[in-house]
């Protein structure tokens, strides 16, 4: 052949930069120089096996993938020979196995070769036996070096318009995440996304909770093992990635060892060969894992897991995402609770007010001690449920704990009093191991209470579920160096699963049956116990009960200080009128009566537009007030009565259960008047209206002296 006929051919292999074209025009120019009929190319995989990739002539296709038969000592040889060399008919079979190379009966191996890269190699075969001429050899070893560059260059444009599809896929991949879908939709497209960028046969992501990871999302040969019971951190091949934070690669999972070697011998029995898997991260926390497998050895490279680490961060935002969306939820739920615990505090302060009031009118007029004691309880009961629905209030206006110092063995003690009928019916035996002479802590013992009660009964709960009894073990000592208290709930109940271990304290989270929670007991309790700045937390196993341990700060002064005395008693003093402003009959009947006993005459008014009037027909020393009321409410009186009549605006004392709405607490506050909190007993109601009085006489004191 010509020299111009070999540029030629030449020109044709180079002309394409699609491989399959550059390997099809080689064959074809492989067949014009040296006239074979069976010729063949060969290329290195990732591992660098020779695979074959194109071919002619030959009666059998060849392989996708490394097989024995299409395998020859000559194409080893060729490697490091300086140019072709011939095929030898006697060694075309591999042993004992029919080899298609048998059907060569001559042929020439050339290498694929740029500088010292070895790309593959060409075989120019012969379907009878043949010399081939110098002549040939060297046109095929020319062939042969234009090829590989040939070659070379359709592999880089390969590999680059696979990353650019790649990236392609990723920032499409980004844009649909913005979208308004579920995080399990979400993971499901990175997870079918991944498979197929990185060519895997199984992709599969799990999303760690507690220390499990729970599959979320899966595809191919990954989904037959959706099903599989959660790993925990540290164990198998995902447990590795999520306890080293970083991505794992095993080229061949059949020759792994360490720590996740079991697993590696269980992926390979089910035809499995690699696996790369790298972890979700959101503020350097892992969060989950993504992980691919393939049946094709060293199938996955440096570039598959730069890839896959970019859609795990995409898997890891989603993650993220769904779990602000959820805390969002949960902030609206618990903003929808505040609505409804306001509205039921100023629905329940009412009827609270008239049973306390009531009790302590009773127990003003002289009862036998029968009759007194269970006035006691009636009052001590309402004044819970009172502090009950105060304690609900501050939580839902966040406000900090009204401290006072508590002796918590005290407390603990009277709360298993009040749970004493719970107990007794759960057949739940308590044991007691209160560390003696504790120091006091600064605390809402109402507050405080409601923990210890709601963990009480969570706890009787359960084990009346499980067993029908049990055993509660309550447990108080002073912590390592003497700043805190640590109490102990322990029950023997069934325990607390391990996926649920670390959303317990959640909002709206809840292990009962049935709808029987709420989800918000633990939660309150949590952020009770944070707003007296302590912590608490839970330790489980399943089938060995749950303890819970609270630390609370001790009081710094506790030695010093001293539970407030007593209001003292209210002395006598002359009556004076008051206007009485009050829309509710029975609240209105009450605190008339109150008001009579102590020597005042009351006028009534149902609304603030009644009081109006009566003000401008005589004069009143005080006057008390609701807040919300029908026609005009207690602010709008007040503002009419401040600018008619500045000094008797001055002596108004509201009363109101209704303190939890921003526009009350901010009259209140810029009023700056004097207010009682729904609901109230005989003695405080008192102590506030002298305070008003005797505050009115200092004021005209100082007026007085200063004519």
């Amino acid at each position: 052949m010509t020299t111009p006929g070999l540029e030629h051919l030449l020109g044709r292999v180079s002309r394409s930069l699609e491989l399959a074209d550059v390997l099809s025009e080689l064959l074809r120019a492989a067949r014009e120089l040296a006239g074979t009929e069976r010729n063949l190319v060969l290329l290195c995989d990732a591992d660098g096996s020779l695979v074959p990739r194109s071919w002619d002539g030959f009666p059998a296709e060849p392989s996708p993938a490394p097989a024995r038969g299409w395998m020859h000592p000559a194409f080893t040889d060729a490697r490091t020979a300086p140019g072709p060399i011939p095929l030898e008919p006697a060694n075309a079979s591999g042993a004992g196995v029919a080899s298609p190379l048998a059907e060569v009966r001559a042929g020439l191996v050339a290498a694929l070769r740029l500088g010292n890269r070895f790309l593959g190699v060409l075989l120019a075969g012969a379907a009878t036996p043949r010399a081939f001429t110098v002549a040939e050899r060297q046109r095929l070893g020319a062939l042969a070096d234009h090829a590989a560059i040939a070659v070379e260059h359709a592999q880089r444009y390969a590999e680059a318009t696979r990353r650019s599809h790649r990236l392609a896929a990723v920032l499409e991949l980004g844009h649909g995440l913005t979208s308004h879908r579920p995080c399990e939709e979400l993971l499901q497209v990175i997870v079918d996304e991944a498979m197929r960028l990185v060519g895997a046969t199984g992709a599969a992501c799990r999303l760690l909770e507690g220390n499990e990871l729970t599959m979320a999302a899966s595809a191919g040969t990954a989904a037959e093992i959706a099903v599989a019971p959660p790993l925990k951190a540290g164990e198998g091949l995902c447990g590795l990635v999520v306890a080293r934070g970083a991505a794992i690669r095993v080229p061949d999972l059949r020759g792994e060892g360490g720590r996740a070697a079991a697993e590696c011998a269980q992926l390979a029995r089910r035809g499995l060969r690699a696996y790369l898997g790298v972890p979700l991260l959101t503020r350097d926390r892992v969060v989950g894992v993504l992980s691919v497998s393939s049946t094709e050895c060293g199938r996955f490279d440096e570039d598959d897991v730069r890839l896959l680490a970019g859609l795990a961060d995409q898997a890891a935002v989603a993650v993220e995402a769904a779990g602000l969306v959820q805390q969002l939820v949960h902030a609206e739920r618990l903003a929808a609770v505040g609505r409804i615990v306001a509205g039921v505090a100023h629905e329940l302060n009412n009827p609270l007010a008239v049973v306390i009031g009531t009790a302590d009118l009773l127990q003003r007029e002289g009862v036998d001690a029968r009759v007194a004691e269970r006035l006691r309880r009636i009052g001590g009961q309402a004044q819970r449920a009172v502090q009950i629905v105060r304690s609900l209030l501050g939580l839902a206006r966040k406000q900090p704990a009204s401290c006072a110092s508590v002796d918590v063995n005290r407390l603990i003690e009277e709360t298993l009093e009040l749970e004493v009928y719970q107990l007794r019916s759960a057949h739940v035996a308590v044991v007691r191991d209160f560390a003696p002479e504790l120091p006091t802590i600064m605390a809402d013992p109402n507050q405080l209470q409601q923990v210890f009660i709601n963990l009480l009964l969570n706890a009787v709960e359960a084990m009346r579920e499980a067993r029908g009894r049990g055993t509660l073990t309550v447990a108080t000592h002073l912590g390592v160096g003497a700043e805190r208290i640590v109490v102990t709930v322990s029950d023997d109940g069934p325990g607390v699963a391990p996926r649920d271990l670390g959303r317990i304290f959640e909002p709206f989270f809840t292990t009962k049956r049935d709808e029987k929670g709420t989800g918000l007991g633990l939660s309150i309790c949590r952020q009770i116990v944070e707003n007296h700045h302590g912590t608490i937390r839970v330790d489980s196993q399943l089938g060995t009960g749950a303890t819970f341990t609270l630390e609370l700060p001790i009081a710094r002064d506790a030695a010093h200080r001293q539970t407030e005395p007593a209001p003292p008693a209210v002395p006598a003093r002359p009556g004076v009128r008051v206007l009485l402003v009050e829309d509710d009959r029975v609240v209105g009947d009450l605190l008339a009566e109150f008001l009579s006993l102590d020597g005042h005459q009351v006028d009534r008014a149902a609304n603030g537009r009644e009081a109006l009037d009566l003000v401008r027909r005589r004069e009143y020393a005080l006057i008390v007030s609701d807040v919300r009321m029908p026609y005009v409410d207690g602010p709008a009186l007040y503002r009419e009565l401040a600018s008619a009549s500045p000094h008797l605006a001055r002596r108004m004392l509201f009363v109101t259960g209704d303190v939890i709405r921003p526009e009350t607490r901010r009259f209140l506050e810029e009023s700056r008047l004097l207010f009682l909190e729904k609901p109230f007993g005989i003695g405080e109601f008192l102590v506030a209206i002298h305070g008003v009085l005797d505050e009115q006489t200092l004021s005209t004191s100082r007026r007085a002296k200063t004519a």
